[in-house]
């Protein structure tokens, strides 16, 4: 259970209590408005019209003819006239008091509600923050631990991350590296999911890794799926094997980078920069890459069925092998792109753009494809 804080205590008791005096103004003023109206009505009558008062009294007089006391009844009607201009206005001046008193205090119990929560959520967004900002003070301690590891830190500067599969058998061979990069890896997943909706400090734990040497391998194979990584700087990291499928990536910087096998199956993409990126049997099935740079980028035998390449630079790519099956390559550009034995199967290739240096030899599948240039179609049939 989450700890309550004086703080929050406070907040609680200034709700109930602006609450409370609110209901106590609206009632004041309802009785006030009440008061006048009804003593008003109960002295005065209704104020329309003429009103009469009727009064019988018995009286004792002496008779002139005999001399004797008689009892005489005597009624007696007063008539009263009906309310002036100025009554009602004295009238609706005396009404106008409590009707302001109950606006204001209404005004006063909501302008009060409105500062409570204002605080409040400012006051969880400073303890948000500070619990950031705490998170990442502690895994940076944690992850300090193990570079002043002096044998840790001389096991890892020997390893050679360009040959992964070497890499993964030396690291399994020794028990305690193994352990340590597993506990980095698990360490540094967590801290960028826990800091997913903010760039800054994201941006933050991936320069400490770049500073380290550490995004050289801390992310081989790691389990990164709906992770968000939007606009994030892994310029020549390493993330080989790793699974990032449903996570958004829209707009990173990826230059440079190992993504051998890396799975980005229904992965936000959008705007990427791959360019030099190694791509190679890459899973990209369902990627959105609208208006990714992959120029220069190595996707031999990558898997990119059913990708949205609308808009993509795929300028001087390596594609040969790559499966496009139902693929969008819309408006794509394919300049001086290899796509020998690619398989183009159900993929749309609406205005497409190539030059004379784009291979095309032995590709698969292209008289299957949709809306094929006829430029192009006319360009293999004369090969």
């Amino acid at each position: 259970m989450a700890k309550i804080t004086q703080a929050e205590v406070s907040k609680q008791f200034a709700i109930a209590n602006s609450k409370i005096w609110g209901r106590v103004l609206i009632t004041i003023s309802i009785v006030a408005t009440l008061i006048p109206v009804v003593s008003g009505t109960y002295l005065y009558g209704t104020g329309f019209g003429t009103d009469s008062n009727k009064s019988v009294s018995i009286e004792e007089v002496i008779n002139p003819k005999d001399g004797k006391i008689i009892k005489v009844r005597k009624e007696t009607e007063q008539f009263q006239s009906g309310k002036t201009l100025w009554d009602w206005l004295s009238l609706a001046g005396t009404l106008a008091i409590p009707i302001l008193v109950a606006i204001l205090g209404y005004q006063f119990q909501r302008r009060e509600q409105k500062r409570t929560e204002q605080q409040s959520n400012l006051e969880r967004e400073i303890a948000e923050i500070n619990s950031r900002e705490e998170g990442i003070e502690a895994y940076i301690d944690r992850m300090s631990d193990i570079l002043l590891d002096k044998q840790l830190s001389q096991k890892i500067k020997t390893l050679d991350f360009s040959d992964v599969k070497k890499t993964r058998e030396k690291i399994e061979q020794d028990s305690e590296l193994d352990t340590a990069i597993n506990v980095a890896r698990v360490r540094s997943s967590s801290i960028l999911r826990r800091l997913s909706s903010d760039q800054e400090r994201q941006a933050r734990i991936l320069y400490f890794l770049r500073d380290t040497e550490l995004l050289k391998f801390i992310f081989i194979e790691a389990k990164l799926e709906k992770i968000n990584l939007k606009e994030s700087v892994l310029n020549d990291s390493n993330l080989s094997g790793a699974n990032l499928r449903g996570a958004n990536l829209s707009g990173a910087n990826l230059r440079g980078a190992n993504l051998d096998g890396v799975d980005f199956k229904a992965t936000d993409l959008r705007g990427a920069d791959f360019k030099a990126a190694e791509l190679q049997g890459a899973e990209l099935q369902g990627a959105d890459l609208r208006g990714a740079d992959l120029q220069g980028a190595y996707l031999c035998n990558a898997s990119l069925n059913g990708a949205d390449l609308q808009g993509a630079y795929l300028c001087n790519a390596s594609l040969n092998g790559a499966n496009f099956r139902g693929a969008n390559l819309s408006g794509a550009n394919l300049n001086s792109a290899d796509l020998r034995d690619a398989d183009f199967r159900g993929a749309y290739l609406t205005e497409i753009i190539w030059n004379e240096f784009t291979r095309w030899e032995d590709v698969q599948g292209l008289e299957a494809a949709i809306n094929v240039p006829q430029a192009l179609l006319k360009q293999k049939k004369t090969a």
